[in-house]
């Protein structure tokens, strides 16, 4: 049925059969036969033959999942904004570690390339110490390195998470330590989640004097790292 054809009902009363125009759907009358009240029903459409009408909805594009995997929410990626060099300069003792490593394989080319001898041996002895030379600055470099590399690849991965992901925290500055070569020693306590903690830092003396922000790691509270305050 359409929604243009007549509408078809009986009476309750006398049962009476009545046809209506659809525009009287839903009105109130009285029926020709017992004269007894009726309400016009509503036209009963049927679904096969009703228009589909696209829906707005089925013209937005879909959304991207926002869904990620247990391994990604556990290990958040390190910010790309955050360069090298910026990490190197916010770790000293990374600094020391690279700088130290760089020196030792810079003077092993320098005796296998250039036959420098860098223990300065007399001239007499030149000539017959310039492999020994060479090889025990690469054993010397080689030390160095499996010494020194873990722990600033160690130091760089650590203070390059606090750079990009860490956590600015209140402080407070228990104690000033020994001052040397424009560093200061500073021993501070903060509080995470309840937990009261203590740090000793090495810090530019400009910032003990003229103030510093302290970043955490949210995941490993420990980790700190003292920051400018621009």
């Amino acid at each position: 049925m359409s929604p243009t054809d007549p509408i078809r009902f009986t009476c309750d009363s006398c049962g009476q059969s009545i046809k209506v125009p659809a525009e009287k759907a839903g009105k109130r009358g009285k029926c020709p036969a017992c004269k007894e009240p009726i309400t016009v029903p509503e036209p009963e459409l049927n679904l096969a033959d009703a228009i589909e009408e696209p829906s707005w909805i089925d013209a937005l594009p879909e959304a991207e999942s926002t869904k990620h995997s247990s391994d990604e929410r556990s290990r958040p990626a390190i910010a790309k904004t955050t360069a090298w060099w910026d990490v190197v300069r916010a770790d000293l003792w990374c600094a020391f570690a690279c700088g130290v490593v760089a020196l030792v394989w810079i003077g092993f080319l320098a005796t296998a390339l250039f036959g420098i001898d860098l223990l300065r041996r007399p001239h007499a002895y030149q000539e017959a110490s310039d492999k020994p030379t060479a090889w025990g600055m690469f054993i010397f470099a080689l030390s160095f390195t499996v010494v020194l590399l873990p722990f600033a690849v160690f130091r760089f991965v650590r203070t390059r998470r606090l750079l990009s992901f860490g956590v600015e925290v209140p402080f407070d500055v228990v104690k000033y330590g020994r001052y040397r070569s424009d560093m200061q020693d500073v021993t501070l306590e903060y509080l995470v989640n309840g937990k009261n903690f203590r740090k000793k830092l090495t810090i530019d003396a400009d910032w003990a004097e003229n103030g510093f922000r302290l970043l955490i790691d949210p995941e490993y509270p420990k980790r700190v790292l003292a920051r400018p305050l621009n």
